[in-house]
């Protein structure tokens, strides 16, 4: 069996939602609940596209979560790992450190 250096949208989500459990179990904080598939969803959508600049704001939710680091293979987003885990301790987890205190 061999492991893809890239995850598409629904392989991220997983592990996320796996850095995640852990995280919240070794930290004792509540279970959110967090929908690692639109915040990815929403995180790779491009802020300046046309419609954006004509409503006069950025479109996606880099603002709340910062950008997620991905490349585009025939126009799909894709994941690695060690950027995930990346983001996820450097901006996700202090927001769950932050809503728990």
């Amino acid at each position: 069996m061999t492991i893809s250096a890239f995850l598409n949208k629904s392989e991220a989500s997983h592990f996320l939602h796996c850095l995640y459990d852990d995280y919240i179990i070794d930290n004792e904080l509540i279970d959110i609940h967090p929908d690692f598939y639109s915040i990815l969803s929403e995180n790779t959508r491009n802020p300046l596209s046309a419609d954006a600049i004509k409503k006069g704001h950025p479109r996606g939710n880099r603002g709340k979560y910062s950008k997620i680091d991905c490349i585009r293979v025939a126009g799909r987003p894709m994941f690695i790992r060690s950027k995930l885990t990346e983001w996820f301790t450097l901006h996700y987890a202090p927001k769950l450190e932050e809503a728990a205190a």
